[in-house]
């Protein structure tokens, strides 16, 4: 169809009415397009706005997960720190129960042994904290939902641990104690026994002093005699001597019956061996009768002599001598 023939046909519409229709069609036509474009713009922006809320969400949720991570991990390192400190304690307290129970087998001190209890006392309060810790520490593993097996094996062990330790250091201070119970009764007994000794020795030494006394009174006893010197005459009338015998029989002299020593001279014989006699030796009488052998009788002048003892053991077994000046 050629130009002229269009214009001709455009011509004849126009004049029958067709321009209006057309119109119509072409409003019809121009608000479809503008209503597919509104829904394929509202589609694009509903898309744009769904994706910009999942990657809002998205970015959201990974901070989350990154906070929860930093969290996890800042429960992991305090748990690991608090285990590692724990742990450290503990080595502390095993080389210290070491040196304890040397220092238990060797001291003897009290002041010693009651600065081992001491030193026990602090390692029970070491281990009470401790056991203390670990309950917050497996507090703290429970609320923030950490499940990891190394750890809970870690926190079981140093609970176990401490346990063991806590037991150990009992028996030690049972030890100590029952050691400074087992002292005490020996102190007991040792100051009982000191006091026993200290009557002993004060009975003994009274014992002493009455056993020297009685010695002393022995070897005096032993040691004493008595002498007299006089006439026969002079010794008859103080009644130290007796002159027995019958009628027309020589009379024997003798020492009276009845012995009184204050007319005697009190003598030590292992002092006073010898006496002088105013007397010559001929006119002398030893009463009562001795060995021979045991004195000696010389002349030191005229009517002077002097009597010697020379085995006293044999002249003094009658501890009264009466040396008789006949006359």
């Amino acid at each position: 169809m050629d130009e002229s023939n269009i214009e001709k046909n455009i011509d004849s519409s126009k004049g029958t009415g067709g321009s209006k229709t057309v119109k119509i069609i072409l409003w019809i036509g121009l608000c479809i397009i503008l209503a597919a474009m509104g829904g394929y713009i509202y589609y694009q922006y509903h898309s744009i706005t769904q994706k910009n809320n999942e990657i809002s969400t998205l970015s959201n949720d990974k901070t989350s997960l990154e906070n929860e991570k930093q969290s996890l991990m800042k429960n992991v390192s305090d748990i690991t720190d608090t285990i590692n400190e724990v742990a450290n304690k503990l080595l502390d307290v095993r080389k210290k129960q070491v040196v304890i129970t040397e220092l238990i087998t060797r001291t003897e001190e009290a002041s010693q042994r009651q600065q081992i209890l001491g030193d026990i006392t602090a390692i029970e309060r070491q281990l009470e904290l401790d056991k203390r810790d670990i309950a917050e520490l497996t507090k703290k593993m429970q609320q923030s939902g950490i499940k990891i097996k190394s750890l809970e094996n870690m926190v079981t062990r140093l609970r176990n641990e401490v346990d063991k330790h806590v037991q150990t250091m009992a028996d030690l201070r049972s030890i100590i104690e029952h050691k400074n119970e087992v002292l005490k009764q020996t102190e007991n007994s040792l100051k009982a026994t000191e006091t026993s000794l200290s009557f002993a020795q004060s009975e003994l030494k009274e014992t002493s002093r009455d056993l020297e006394e009685t010695r002393n009174t022995l070897d005096e006893t032993l040691n004493t005699a008595y002498y007299v010197i006089g006439t026969k005459q002079e010794l008859k009338e103080k009644n130290i001597i007796d002159e027995e015998g019958r009628f027309f029989q020589k009379k024997s002299l003798n020492l009276s019956g009845e012995i009184d020593e204050s007319s005697f001279t009190k003598i030590d014989i292992t002092k006073n061996k010898e006496f002088t006699i105013a007397s010559d030796m001929k006119q002398l009488k030893v009463l009562p009768l001795r060995s021979e052998s045991s004195y000696q009788i010389e002349n030191t002048g005229e009517n002077q002599s002097v009597l010697k003892v020379i085995d006293p053991e044999k002249f003094w077994k009658i501890k009264y001598v009466a040396l008789v000046i006949k006359g």
